[in-house]
This record gives C-alpha cells, sequence and structure tokens, in this order.
C-alpha cells in the first residue's frame, strides 16, 4: 500500500472492502517484556466471512482464544511482533487449517503498539499453481521417458529424423521425405518462426535453446508448444543437434487462467485494484499526460444486500460495471477498486474529456432511475496535469470528490430506494399498505392521547409506516401461508425487525427510527425478539406500535389467523397486558380505541 494515500482513505477503503478482511490489532506483552498475544480491535465484513466468526466472537478477544490452533507455535505473533519492534511493513503466505484455504496477509505498523493486517483469498490461485507444478511435473516425466516429440539432426550429413510422435504433433505424413526443417517453420506464426530459425542456428554452432512459442499445425489446430533443441559436441565440433517438440496447450491455459485471476475481479471481469497499481507503475510518465481519475461508488449497496440479499447485491454490482464500461472509451481502464468503489483511469484525457464521460455515466444512471434496483453513483474526478504531482494524491482528491457528491446525492438516492422496497413489499401483499396506513392513524391519535411532542408523534407515525419493511426479505409464499407457520418459517419471520432496522440505519433521513424497528417485537416481560428486552428497556416508541400493530391485525386477519372483533380484540390485550405489553400503554390505548366512534 503506497505511504503516501491518507490514513483516513487507508481505513475507509480497508474497513468498507468486501473483496479482503482486514483487522487492527494491539500487542499483548508477558514477562521480560515478550508479546505472547495480541488482541483484536476492530474487523470488518469481510473478515468474518473468511473466518465464519461474527464481530462480537473477535473484537476484545485474544488471538489465542480466538484461533488457538493457528497459532499453536507462535509463528504468527512472533510474526507480528518483529513488525511492530522493527516498524517494518511484511507479507507472507499462510494456510488457514480449519477451512483449508491459503490467504496472502500483509501486516502493517501503527501507532502505540498496534498493527494492521490484511487478507486476500488465494486459495483458487494456489490450486491453479498446484494444477500447474502437476502438469509440469508430468511433461517433463514424459519428456524423459517416451521423448515426446523427439528429432535428430545430422549436421554432417545434413540430414533430420523425426519420431512419429513429432509427425503427429505437426500433422504431416509420415514420408520420411525431406525439407521437414523448412516445413515445420511454416507451422509458426511469422515472429515464432523467426526466433526459432534464428535459435536452431545457434544450436548448429553449439548453443543450446529453449523456446515456449505459439504453434499451428497442417489441420489448423492452434497451440503452444516447447521446442528444446541441444547441440552434440565430438572433438570440438557440432555434428548433431537433438531436441524435442512437446504440446504445452493445457499448461498456457492455467497459466493464462492463473494471470487471469490474479488480475481480475470474480464477480465483475473487471480489472482490480492488483492490476491497477501496476498500471499505475507503468504509466504514470509524462508521455501519458494528462492523466485523470474518476471514482464511483454505489449509493446503498448495504441496504440491497440486507433489503433484497446479496444476490440482488451482486447484481447491482455487475449492472454498474455494465454502465461504466458503455460509458467509457474502449483504450480506457475501468477497475473494481473496493466492495462498492469503482476507478475509471484514463490516460491522455483532460478534464473537458474526462467530464463528457462522467456526464455520460450519470446519464446512464439516471436511464435507470423506475427500474426495481435503480443504479445510483456517487461520482468524483480529479486530473493530474503536473509530472511533479503525485498520482496517489490525484487518488484523494478524486475520492474526497466522490465522497461529497455521494452526500449530496446518496440521500435521495436511499429515499427513492426505500420507497420502492416498499412497492416491493405492497406487491407481496395487498394489505400491507392498508396496513401501515391505519397504523398510522392509530399511532397519530394514540400520540396525541400521550400528549407525546409533535416531534415524537411524528416518529411514531414514520415507525409505524416503515416497521414492517424488512418483510421485503421473506418469501411470499411464507408471508401469505394460509396455514400455522413451521418452526423454520417462523424463524424467517422473526428475523424481519433486525432487517428493517439495518434498512433504516442505511439511511441519513430514518436512521433515527431504526432501534424502533428493531424493538417493536420486544416483550414487556423479556421473552419476545429479536434480543429479549425488558419492560422500560424497549423504546417507548415502540412499545407504542407493538400495541397498535397486535391490535391492527387482530381485528383485519392474516391469512393465517382470521379477523376477531373490536372487543374481543380489547380482551386480548387485557390478557396480555404484563406479558407482551407496556400494561399501563395498554390501559391508554383501550381507552382510545372504546372513545373511538368508527
Amino acid at each position: 500500500m503506497p505511504d503516501n494515500i491518507s490514513k483516513e482513505l487507508l481505513y475507509k477503503t480497508l474497513h468498507e472492502n468486501e473483496l479482503n478482511g482486514f483487522a487492527v490489532h494491539k500487542l499483548i506483552y508477558g514477562k521480560n517484556d515478550k508479546v505472547i498475544d495480541y488482541l483484536y480491535l476492530d474487523i470488518n465484513k469481510a473478515y468474518e466471512k473468511i473466518t465464519g466468526l461474527d464481530a462480537s466472537q473477535v473484537i476484545n478477544h485474544k488471538v489465542t482464544e480466538v484461533f488457538p490452533e493457528a497459532t499453536r507455535e507462535d509463528t504468527l505473533i512472533d510474526t507480528y511482533a518483529k513488525v511492530v519492534r522493527d516498524n517494518q511493513s511484511t507479507s507472507f503466505t499462510w494456510h488457514f487449517e480449519p477451512l483449508d484455504s491459503w490467504y496472502k496477509i500483509s501486516a502493517h505498523p501503527v501507532e502505540d503498539n498496534k498493527f494492521i493486517t490484511i487478507f486476500f483469498d488465494i486459495t483458487e490461485q494456489k490450486k491453479v499453481e498446484e494444477d500447474l507444478r502437476s502438469t509440469k511435473q508430468l511433461l517433463e516425466q514424459t519428456q524423459e521417458i517416451t521423448g515426446i516429440g523427439g528429432w535428430e539432426y545430422d549436421v554432417i550429413n545434413d540430414e533430420i529424423y523425426w519420431t512419429d510422435a513429432l509427425f503427429d504433433l505437426h500433422g504431416f505424413e509420415r514420408d520420411r521425405e525431406t525439407g521437414y526443417i523448412e516445413r515445420s517453420l511454416k507451422c509458426y506464426p511469422p515472429k515464432a518462426r523467426k526466433k526459432v530459425d534464428k535459435a536452431f542456428k545457434k544450436a548448429i554452432n553449439g548453443k543450446p535453446y529453449d523456446l515456449e512459442v505459439p504453434f499451428i499445425n497442417a489441420d489448423g489446430e492452434r497451440m503452444w508448444v516447447r521446442t528444446v533443441g541441444k547441440p552434440v559436441i565430438e572433438n570440438g565440433e557440432v555434428v548433431k543437434v537433438i531436441g524435442n517438440l512437446i504440446d504445452i496447450s493445457e499448461q498456457k491455459k492455467r497459466e493464462q487462467k492463473l494471470k487471469y485471476i490474479s488480475y481480475h475481479d470474480n464477480l465483475t471481469g473487471l480489472y482490480n485494484r492488483q492490476y491497477l497499481e501496476e498500471e499505475i507503475k507503468r504509466k504514470d510518465t509524462e508521455r501519458q499526460l494528462p492523466i485523470s481519475i474518476i471514482m464511483a461508488d454505489i449509493n446503498g449497496l448495504k441496504m440491497i444486500n440486507d433489503s433484497y440479499g446479496h444476490e440482488s447485491g451482486d447484481r447491482l454490482l455487475k449492472k454498474a460495471t455494465n454502465i461504466l464500461q458503455s460509458s467509457v472509451r474502449q483504450e480506457d481502464l475501468v477497475v473494481r477498486w473496493a466492495g462498492d468503489e469503482f476507478i475509471i483511469f484514463l490516460t491522455q484525457t483532460d478534464e473537458d474529456e474526462a467530464c463528457k464521460i462522467y456526464n455520460r455515466i450519470k446519464s446512464n444512471c439516471n436511464e435507470s432511475a423506475n427500474d426495481k434496483i435503480p443504479v445510483s453513483l456517487g461520482i468524483g474526478m480529479a486530473v493530474k496535469r503536473d509530472p511533479g504531482q503525485d498520482i496517489y494524491d490525484v487518488l484523494n482528491k478524486a475520492d474526497e470528490r466522490m465522497y461529497k457528491n455521494k452526500l449530496s446525492e446518496g440521500r435521495s438516492a436511499k429515499n427513492r430506494l426505500v420507497k420502492n422496497l416498499l412497492n416491493s413489499l405492497e406487491a407481496k401483499t395487498a394489505e400491507t399498505k392498508e396496513h401501515s396506513q391505519r397504523m398510522v392513524k392509530l399511532a397519530t391519535e394514540f400520540g396525541n392521547k400521550l400528549e407525546l411532542q409533535d416531534k415524537d408523534i411524528k416518529e411514531l407515525s414514520l415507525v409505524a409506516s416503515l416497521h414492517d419493511i424488512g418483510m421485503i426479505n421473506i418469501p411470499e409464499e411464507i408471508i401469505n401461508k394460509p396455514d400455522d407457520l413451521n418452526k423454520e418459517e417462523w424463524e424467517d419471520i422473526k428475523e424481519h425487525p433486525e432487517i428493517g432496522s439495518r434498512i433504516a440505519s442505511a439511511t441519513k433521513e430514518f436512521a433515527h427510527i431504526a432501534e424502533y424497528i428493531k424493538s417493536h417485537h420486544e416483550w414487556w416481560d423479556g421473552s419476545g425478539y429479536p434480543e429479549g428486552q425488558k419492560e422500560k428497556s424497549i423504546p417507548l416508541l415502540s412499545r407504542m406500535i407493538s400495541i397498535i400493530d397486535a391490535y391492527d391485525v387482530m381485528i383485519t386477519g392474516r391469512p393465517y389467523q382470521k379477523a376477531i372483533s373490536k372487543k374481543e380484540a380489547i380482551a386480548e390485550l387485557k390478557a396480555n397486558a404484563g406479558s407482551q405489553f407496556d400494561p399501563e400503554l395498554v390501559s391508554q390505548f383501550i381507552e382510545l380505541i372504546i372513545n373511538n366512534p368508527e
């Protein structure tokens, strides 16, 4: 990681990165100032995914408590102690046995005996490398044992002998005619042909060669071959050249796959951060100026993941990728920089041309405004004009501008998304809209009866509108099931308060009511969900919504529950006062209902 990236950008990028694990640690010392352990201070979501552990199981715990099997030989502890002691970053590969996974870990010192670690998953890359090693070993053994594609050239008599396998590789008839050298050279593309011809002539003069080149045999089959030639010298004179031609097409495919994996993002197919950093080293030159950088961040990706699920989030990432790629020129580089962040790297591109691309991106996003899940991007742009400018300062400037744009546009984008979520929920069940409208009316009346402040009444009405938004993640067949729900289905239903809370938390507009949404199914006696809060530890507005929600469900019914009369509903509220409901609030609500003429 370049030293000149700001700490704020570094931490923000690493913590929000959904691809690579990130953790902050602090060393723990024992006797004689020996490092005996280290503590987890913070981790990101990707680290949770890698380990299969929640943050609560990791943060403020020692590594020997979290992963005793991984620290049995103290190798990790010693490595990290050296990082802090020497104030020197390091990186290494590590096999995590519980998951049989391989990671490249980079460790970086920070202040006060703290250090950060970044985990890059290289499991697939390791498997490809292992396949590649196996293939190479097999090829070498085959060459030694069978001499596939073998040939021998008699320099003195200008005669050449081919094995049958070599005829098969070239696709020639086994006629033993002369001119095999000239005929075989025609199987190589022009550049490779010159290289092989030059190498063969050097071998005649005593210099061996070993080349990997493209090859097209007489049947038109394209492949890669390894061609090897070694001179045989007697009395100081080259008398023969012997060699092999080996089909390495499968090996090359594996090498290309490995290279692709190393430089591409698996989900979107875009180049990844590693590729861009290497491309910056190569193209950050005066000849490429001006260099424009556009950073884009998807608004509301976390909300999509929390509401519709990660599959929809992945589709949104791909959709954003298509918009970015369709907005740039063929020679421009689009990179997935982090979880929801993209970078467009534009060489020999001034601000005017970059603005055209910027505007095309905005226009293409606007065309998706009426989609169920529209694409909204926070975008920032900066230009390097002076050779003396640090390219990472330009990157920081683009990031700052993107963040400001995200603040100004992200709020409205998330609000539109919430409306879309409510519309989607209404599509699942038409009763949901009517249920919310009735609850808003009751909430306003109940708030007035309790003489709540106008601010609290507005919040209560908002909770009434959004309390069931977490149901968007519940399958329609469960929501509308006419029979009693089974245990598994009830567990799905019980997730909706937390899902709704996460959705609300993702927006500045609704974040202040997230806790009320989360707690609206808590019970007065502590037997509710999701946290088992009790009595007045449950927020007042949540206790009120709990009563309003239960009453409306009882008098209007559900697919799995018949409607009952107003009198019966009041009796149920009384029966559950002190267990499910706040008894004082139940008394006030019943009084409101009895006096309500409707």
